[in-house]
């Protein structure tokens, strides 16, 4: 432990950088930001993986919310997808439960 004079501030001293005459590379991992489907990014960093995914348009509802009749006669659903956050629910004309 190092004592220091409270008269005198202390002020950080500069480390000398060994120069080379090639550059060496910074070991950086990658990652990348991720967002959300609506365009929102998702808070932190993630390791970029790259995988295959087929979407094959269907998404497994949890719960029906609320149910409407428009003036053409469909009938719509206002439903809660199952794994997604609340902001993703929406009226649908096809509902089919797990």
């Amino acid at each position: 432990m190092k004592r220091v004079s409270p008269a005198r501030p202390t002020v950080p001293v500069e480390k000398k950088v060994k120069s080379t005459p090639h550059a060496v590379p910074e070991k950086v991992p990658y990652t990348d930001y991720a967002q959300d489907l609506t365009g929102e990014l998702i808070e932190g960093t993630f390791y970029a993986e790259l995988q295959k995914v087929a979407d094959n348009g269907f998404y497994p509802v949890e719960i029906v919310l609320k149910k409407r009749k428009k003036k053409d006669g469909k009938v719509e659903h206002f439903v809660k997808f199952l794994g997604y956050p609340e902001k993703f629910n929406s009226w649908v004309s096809n509902v089919k439960l797990i």
